[in-house]
């Protein structure tokens, strides 16, 4: 419980002022954002929700969509096509859409990192750290991870940087997860999902040269 209640004032902090901007249409947040924040300043006419849980969203000037993952979803591509086509639709018409779960922190985390990786040409690591940088607080559970490094791999993209990364390092919570043991290393867990990963230099901070520290903390969010 107390790695929740932290994970949740981090989510807080991060989302205090609005979603996060990620690229120049897409933003990601958490569920009270949706209520609590004038979605039309940012030029965001869509929402997406992909929390299991529907929010009560009555704006007339906002399209809403809800598409529900479970918290211990085994097959998050499934979802990548639909929640794609809402995205690029936004794109194409030139207006922003907010990714959000509960919050905003692993299902939406990852549904966002996924679309990076195929929009921006980026492996994983790559991608993690592109949006971790915009919103401190992602922390996409182990399962989530796992899948979105085998999704990386299948997809082809950033293939060649990333053999040369970093693979996040995985802190373990109390938490079961469907694809980890305890004693599971961020080496084996990429092994376990269909590839490896040799270890590089760390990634720095833009600007200060200050190194990032990609740990997330891993809850069902």
């Amino acid at each position: 419980m107390g790695q929740d209640a932290a994970l949740a004032r981090r989510a807080a902090r991060t989302y205090k002022n609005g979603p996060q901007q990620i690229m120049p249409y897409l933003y990601l947040g958490g569920a009270d954002n949706v209520e609590g924040w004038q979605l039309g300043q940012a030029g965001i006419r869509r929402v997406l929700n992909v929390a299991q849980e529907p929010t009560s969203w009555t704006g007339a000037s906002v399209e809403y969509r809800h598409i529900a993952w479970d918290h211990n979803e085994s097959d998050v591509e499934r979802h990548f096509a639909t929640c794609f086509a809402y995205i690029d639709a936004a794109r194409r018409q030139h207006e922003g859409v907010f990714v959000h779960c509960q919050l905003g922190v692993s299902r939406s985390a990852s549904l966002v990192i996924a679309y990076v990786m195929r929009t921006m040409a980026m492996g994983f690591t790559q991608a993690y750290e592109y949006v971790r940088v915009r919103a401190p607080c992602i922390s996409p559970n182990l399962s989530l991870i796992a899948q979105l490094s085998s999704y990386g791999r299948r997809l082809g993209a950033g293939n060649e940087e990333d053999a040369g990364e970093e693979v996040p390092e995985l802190c373990e919570s109390e938490s079961a997860s469907s694809v980890s043991s305890e004693n599971s290393s961020p080496m084996e867990i990429e092994a376990g999902a269909g590839g490896g990963a040799g270890a590089g230099a760390s990634k720095e901070a833009k600007g200060d040269g200050s190194p990032l520290s990609l740990v997330p903390v891993l809850r069902y969010v």
